[in-house]
């Protein structure tokens, strides 16, 4: 054991025939107060009056130092009644500020959205119970008025409504927060169990086609990508690249045929595909274009799930490397070697998360990211397989592509709220209007960065949370965390030496102003002795320290000679 290292003290009850002990050891407010208990107890089975209390509890004091503060001052000590007595104990073997830093502990103790109610709120009291006969100790209305502002979101947005502020009584209020509680645990254990066996399944196919339904019980079997020669095929039959057929009048953005089984799949150029392929007249598709806020052609395939290849005019973009290209090339005029042209396109910003509903969560999703949005859409068919609620708009609103093409009419909206797929994470509810054929499931428009209170860094490619910087995109990056408040103890420690330094500034100009007091009274007392003719000391000479002024400096002074005596003349030989 390190010598150095504190042991803290310790009470030991063997019943109530025996007084309690009192260990050895650093007394805390907490061992004082279980000690206190467990006297309490003995005082009532051995019915001890409140006169002998002080000297009754004497021999339970086993700490050398404390047992020898008692006896040098027992005269003193046993005359004071139990409460006085316990005063001057915490008094004398008690740090200077303990009730002021139990204070400052329960006015900063804060219920995380992990932590057990009923745990917080026990600590809470007893933490508080150490405070008892103090001025700082916390009566039901302030334990109330603590409960509604330091719990979790979900508590204290009950303790704020109006079944909350009903509940006058903080036992009440306590009861039905900890019912509360009870049911949001329940409730997050079920998610997390659900999340934990949805990582722990193999990974399946949750969509057969752009239209059907989810499915989560047949296994996801990867269609072979599309080769060269395909691909060149395709393209000298009017093909489409999502369903692998020829002679069609779509193209993969609009295909209305979704992607080929992968268990019947033959390849494009087996015998029994290529004869079937015979040029046809180029027609214009008959299908209505799928919605999309900002889109380009696309002819590129599309693997489950949908990566985002549509290049947005108004989403987020992010950043891409410049090309260089040789002072040869047509398109640049400057006599350096190298030309830098500014990128031409940048992908979009996504972020991976989940959507909350009445029912459960959805699966990961990519939300597109796009600053240039003045709303939140929702795809319709994404919105009805997770269950969310459709409500209708006040007003009709027209949604359009940036092309200026056709447009169509949004009725409903619904409540969107995401999290992050590890749930660390979680944005406050907004409003989306839901869209039939969006391109991607959710787009993520101001209003959501509004309301979250995010900010989007387009140079770097991260999405921060403006109050403690954290990068949703990256979550698991470090970072620094916020700036700790200050202590009580800072705040008058500093409180204290702002007055002692205005007080030392009152004193010093107090005594200039009285020495200035003083100067003019004596002046004036002594005028005549200061006449305004007096030459200044600048212009007296530093080498005279006193004149002598004689009567008669000419005057020859008259010397006598004595013979000295002949008895001291061989003395001084």
């Amino acid at each position: 054991m390190d010598p150095k290292k504190k042991t803290i003290a310790t009470v030991v009850s063997t019943g109530t025939k025996q007084i309690p002990e009192l260990t050895p050891g650093t007394v805390t407010p907490d061992v004082v107060l279980t000690f206190q208990m467990a006297c309490m107890h003995y005082f009532a089975a051995r019915k001890t009056t409140a006169e002998d209390r002080v000297s009754a509890i004497a021999p339970g004091l086993k700490d050398p130092f404390i047992a020898n503060w008692y006896f040098m001052n027992e005269e003193k000590l046993s005359k004071l009644s139990y409460s006085a007595f316990w005063d001057t104990f915490k008094k004398r073997w008690f740090k200077k500020n303990w009730a002021g830093e139990i204070h400052t502990k329960i006015q900063h103790s804060i219920m995380s959205e992990d932590t057990d109610f009923d745990s917080w709120v026990e600590n809470l009291e007893r933490q508080n119970t150490l405070l008892h006969g103090l001025t700082s100790c916390m009566d039901n209305l302030r334990l109330r008025s603590h409960l509604t502002t330091h719990t979790c979101r979900e508590l204290r947005e009950f303790a704020y409504s109006k079944d909350g502020t009903l509940l006058t009584e903080y036992d009440d209020l306590k009861e039905k927060l900890s019912e509360i509680d009870e049911a949001r645990r329940t409730r997050r254990a079920e998610i997390d169990a659900a999340i934990a066996a949805t990582q722990r399944r193999p990974a399946t196919q949750l969509r057969t086609n752009p239209g059907g339904p989810l499915s989560a019980s047949t296994p996801a079997l990867a269609l072979p990508k599309l080769t060269q020669e395909e691909r060149e095929y395709l393209d000298a039959h009017n093909g489409c690249y999502k369903c692998r057929r020829a002679n069609v009048s779509h193209r993969s953005r609009e295909c209305p045929n979704g992607p080929p089984d992968a268990k019947s799949y033959t390849p494009l150029l087996s015998s029994s595909n290529a004869n079937k392929a015979k040029p046809a007249p180029a027609a214009s598709s008959s299908k209505p274009a799928r919605f999309a806020p900002v889109t380009a052609d696309d002819e590129q395939e599309h693997p489950e799930p949908p990566k985002l290849r549509t290049v947005g005019v108004g989403a987020v973009h992010g950043v891409l490397t410049s090309g260089v290209l040789s002072s040869g090339d047509d398109t640049c005029s400057s006599d350096d070697e190298t030309y830098v042209l500014p990128p031409l396109l940048a992908p979009h910003i996504h972020l991976d998360a989940v959507a909350h509903s009445p029912l459960t969560l959805s699966h990961t999703v990519p939300m597109l990211i796009d600053s240039g949005s003045p709303a939140c859409l929702v795809d319709s068919r994404f919105a009805a397989a997770i269950g969310l609620r459709f409500r209708d708009l006040p007003e009709p609103q027209q949604m359009g592509t940036a092309w200026g093409g056709e447009k169509q009419l949004a009725k409903e909206w619904c409540k969107l709220k995401i999290s992050l797929p590890d749930l660390s994470w979680t944005s406050r509810t907004c409003r989306a209007i839901i869209v039939d054929d969006l391109f991607v499931d959710v787009i993520l428009g101001l209003p959501f960065f509004a309301h979250n209170n995010l900010a989007i860094d387009t140079f770097s490619n991260a999405l921060l949370e403006s109050a403690t910087g954290r990068n949703l995109l990256d979550p698991h990056a470090v970072c620094s965390p916020p700036p700790s408040p200050p202590t009580l103890a800072d705040v008058r420690e500093k409180h204290l030496a702002i007055v002692a330094a205005v007080r030392e500034r009152i004193e010093v100009l107090a005594l200039q102003q009285r020495l200035d007091k003083e100067h003019t009274t004596l002046r004036r007392e002594f005028e005549d002795l200061f006449p305004d003719d007096i030459p200044p000391t600048e212009d007296l000479p530093d080498d005279v320290l006193h004149r002598f002024i004689l009567k008669d400096p000419n005057m020859s002074m008259t010397r006598r000679v004595y013979d000295c005596p002949k008895k001291y003349r061989e003395v001084w030989k």
